[in-house]
């Protein structure tokens, strides 16, 4: 990328940082969710051709290398686009309120240009393009697909290095989500920078006899984002895959370039684990995920890494309780209190104290410690004053859920506990699970709606059970499958 288009790009991205460092939301509850609502896997795409759309082309584009040794790959995808031409694209574009000046000088250059200076400008234009407030819908994203499919079309077949240069930089934004050139539409933007980057990389050796793994960075995100919404553990594997064979590359990477890769590699095997159909598959993931993290924090221990340290550690101490969630094993549980204390610890904030009542919860119902039940309690409850004082209904609403939840497991712990006790924590339960349901059918969130519906549940049929005799305190209720979350 040029100096130029690069200094664009870092005054875009400023004024989408707010967006960008929005926290992700709450920590861990208990077991992880899992996806709901997942679209189907992308069809062939069938739609009705219209102005700047044709059906995609199944003729395979070829390159070759000075020797003779040629590549073929189809970009299906990018070929839905029509470049309608000089004239009418730079007449699209003319009235556009951001970088007017560097699309119409661009435009000059095109008019001007042979056919060798072609793609580069078509590139340049379409980088720039995508970025155009010309119109409501997405006239502005259209035309610089097209203009990139037309810069790739200009390609000599003798000059794969540019034409991988094209397909890593495929203009992808301004493409609303329920468009007609995918299925699902809003997984747009991931297809097609995976097909780019697909083809960028089986095009690498036609230029460079080392180092091509580098090029499979560009693949990781892409495979992360459709494999997370079509469910596909395969792909989110393979995401992991490239991203380790990618950061191998590195001669001497910089504990910066080293954190963003344990983090893209967490993030792949994470939805992977969530994906899997078998609990001991599901930890085996996540054990694999967060070796690269655990490896960070042995290497960079000096103060200079304090504040990057915290970051890793939150992200240990949650994959951690997931495990120990799936593994009901001590071991596991322990190592996840000690990182959600250390996490606490840092940052004494409502979501690392419930995450740190998580890890003392399982301990204690492990270690049959009516004491720790008394503390993972306690924590909980100040998790949820802590919350109340955000002022944020969801935060309160979030806690009332993991509240009901604490009480139930309290309830139903296989320790000596009086009966009236019992009973008195599960109808709180019952009345905190069926007091945040509102909340989340209103806002639509589907599995809070799930996880507070099975506490009510639950709770409910125990507190039956228990009212006709029964005592968890002499078989452990995770014996019951009635009464797994």
């Amino acid at each position: 990328m040029n100096q130029a288009r690069f200094s664009v790009l870092l005054i875009l991205l400023a004024a989408m940082a707010w967006v960008l460092l929005k926290p992700d939301g709450p920590g861990r509850l208990g077991s992880h969710p899992e996806l709901s609502d997942v679209p189907p896997a992308p069809e062939a795409t069938a739609k009705p051709a219209g102005k700047g759309w044709e059906p995609p082309s199944t003729q395979p584009r070829v390159f070759r290398a000075s020797g003779g040794r040629e590549v073929r790959f189809s970009t299906p995808l990018l070929d839905q686009f029509v470049y309608p031409g000089d004239d009418e694209a730079c007449a699209a574009i003319a009235g556009a309120e951001l970088l007017a000046d560097e699309l119409a000088g661009l435009c000059q250059e095109l008019k001007a240009a042979g056919p060798a200076e072609r793609p580069a400008l078509l590139q340049d234009l379409a980088f720039y393009t995508q970025w155009a407030d010309i119109g409501d819908d997405d006239v502005a994203a259209r035309i610089a697909l097209s203009m990139s499919r037309a810069a790739l079309d200009a390609v000599a077949p003798d000059d794969p290095e540019q034409a991988a240069e094209i397909l890593s930089a495929l203009p992808t934004e301004g493409i609303p989500d329920d468009n007609p050139y995918y299925d699902p539409g809003f997984l747009f933007a991931s297809a097609i920078a995976l097909e780019g980057s697909e083809a960028a990389y089986r095009l690498c050796p036609l230029y460079r006899s080392t180092g091509c793994d580098a090029e499979l960075a560009a693949q990781v995100q892409p495979l992360i984002d459709i494999g997370r919404w079509r469910s596909d553990e395969a792909i989110l594997v393979r995401a992991a895959d490239y991203c380790e064979r990618a950061f191998r590359t590195f001669e001497d990477p910089t504990p910066y370039e080293t954190k963003e890769f344990a983090e893209n590699f967490a993030e792949a095997l994470g939805y992977a684990s969530e994906t899997a159909d078998d609990r001991s598959r599901k930890a085996e993931l996540l054990r694999r995920a967060i070796k690269p993290d655990e490896e960070w924090l042995k290497t960079y221990v000096s103060e200079e890494w304090e504040f990057m340290r915290q970051s890793v550690i939150s992200s240990v101490a949650v994959s951690y309780g997931r495990i120990a969630d799936l593994t009901n094993s001590i071991a596991d549980a322990r190592k996840a209190l000690e990182y959600d204390t250390l996490a606490f610890d840092w940052d004494e904030s409502w979501e690392t104290q419930s995450n740190l009542s998580d890890s003392i919860l399982l301990l204690a119902e492990l270690e049959r410690d009516v004491d720790g039940l008394n503390r993972a309690l306690a924590a909980n409850e100040e998790a949820m004053q802590e919350a109340m004082s955000s002022g944020s209904a969801a935060n309160v609403q979030y806690m009332e859920m993991k509240l009901a939840r604490t009480l139930q497991h309290v309830a139903l712990a296989n320790v000596a506990l009086d009966q009236e006790e019992r009973v008195a924590m599960l109808r709180e339960s019952i009345r905190k699970a069926e007091e945040s349901l509102p909340f989340f059918e209103e806002s639509g969130a589907t599995v809070y709606i799930d996880i507070a519906r099975n506490i009510a549940r639950d709770s409910r049929l125990a507190l039956e059970r228990i009212e006709a005799g029964w005592d968890p305190g002499e078989a452990s209720p995770q014996s019951d499958p009635k009464l797994v979350e």
